[in-house]
């Protein structure tokens, strides 16, 4: 979480429902940093002012799932600081937790695995055991196209290598969706484009399903395609090419359209028209942001800022997954 963090609960909340179930976390991106997460992040005290945080909040929101912060820049109490963090968070809350980023070096299996057993060594149980309450998140981030069974195999060795934790509660997850779409559009010079991205995320985890034989099966997770670092070169100085992206999950589809003479919103019907009459369009799940795409097709525009296309790509992304894994696609043995 970046920004306001107070003001950003409020939106959940509106959304959502205090009695919503979420995890809590605070960016370990610089860009995205304030004055407010640099002061929650602070390792003094055990982590004080982010523990003390979330108890606050739980007042509100009863089902939060605080994150395990880990600043090891600042932090110099040879990890007393991590522990007393964790009894604090354990004691607190039904669960709790713990997110390793295993995209950003080179580090292996083996080195990931230790990292962990040296996070969580404080608070293991009598017989070595992670307590119940742990929720253990692997997170591989980008999943560079192709690059899933990469991503796959190191998920695989690092749950080997744990695998006498016992940790009951895993959650793998990552996203495949660019930093721009850009990338990914053969013709830049056309006026309507029309492209596809597969899930990287979904097909490492059929992998991980299929190839994958200890005692606790990790759970799915992704993105809801978002990128994982923000685009610092994003500027709409000159204005921006509209384009509306959907998913029904596996496959993400996009068309993006020049304005020429066009205005925004003629644009964004335009694409939001084509989009429509498509095949693929009715295996999205009735959602928000389906909605949103075909009040669009007829003039019924709410915005037309990218930002709110976001949203309705997320929401379709989330809306397929929900659905899927409702009907067992991703479980299935």
């Amino acid at each position: 979480m970046n920004g306001d963090i107070n003001k950003n609960l409020q939106k959940w909340k509106d959304a959502f429902d205090e009695l919503c179930p979420f995890f809590l976390d605070l960016s370990s991106e610089e860009v995205r940093q304030n004055d407010q997460i640099k002061d929650l992040i602070a390792p003094d005290g055990g982590y004080h002012n982010w523990v003390q945080f979330v108890i606050e909040k739980k007042k509100e929101f009863p089902e939060i799932i605080p994150l395990v912060q880990i600043n090891d820049e600042l932090d110099t109490s040879g990890g007393n600081n991590r522990k007393l963090q964790l009894e604090a968070l354990l004691k607190n809350f039904d669960y709790v937790g713990y997110r390793e980023e295993i995209f950003s070096s080179e580090d292996n299996a083996d080195d990931f695995a230790g990292y962990i057993r040296e996070t969580l060594d404080g608070i293991l149980l009598e017989n070595r055991k992670a307590p119940e309450k742990l929720i253990l998140i692997l997170d591989v981030g980008y999943l560079f196209p192709k690059k899933y069974i990469q991503a796959k195999n190191k998920v695989i060795e690092i749950l080997n290598a744990i695998n006498d934790l016992a940790i009951q509660h895993i959650i793998v997850t990552g996203t495949s969706f660019p930093l721009t779409i850009s990338d990914f559009v053969e013709d830049q010079k056309v006026d309507e484009y029309e492209g596809s991205l597969d899930s990287e995320a979904i097909l490492m985890y059929q992998s991980i399903k299929n190839e994958y034989h200890g005692t606790i099966m990790p759970m799915y997770g992704d993105y809801a395609l978002i990128h994982p670092v923000k685009n610092k070169a994003m500027s709409y100085a000159r204005g921006w090419i509209p384009r509306i992206d959907v998913s029904y999950g596996d496959t993400m589809h996009f068309i993006r359209r020049r304005r020429n003479k066009d205005d925004y919103k003629e644009a964004y019907q335009n694409i939001a028209y084509n989009i429509s009459s498509k095949e693929w369009f009715s295996k999205v799940p009735e959602c928000w942001g389906k909605e949103k795409i075909k009040d669009a097709a007829w003039g019924k525009i709410e915005k037309v800022i990218p930002q709110f296309w976001v949203s309705v790509r997320a929401n379709t992304h989330m809306s397929a997954i929900v659905a899927q894994c409702n009907c067992a696609r991703f479980f299935e043995d």
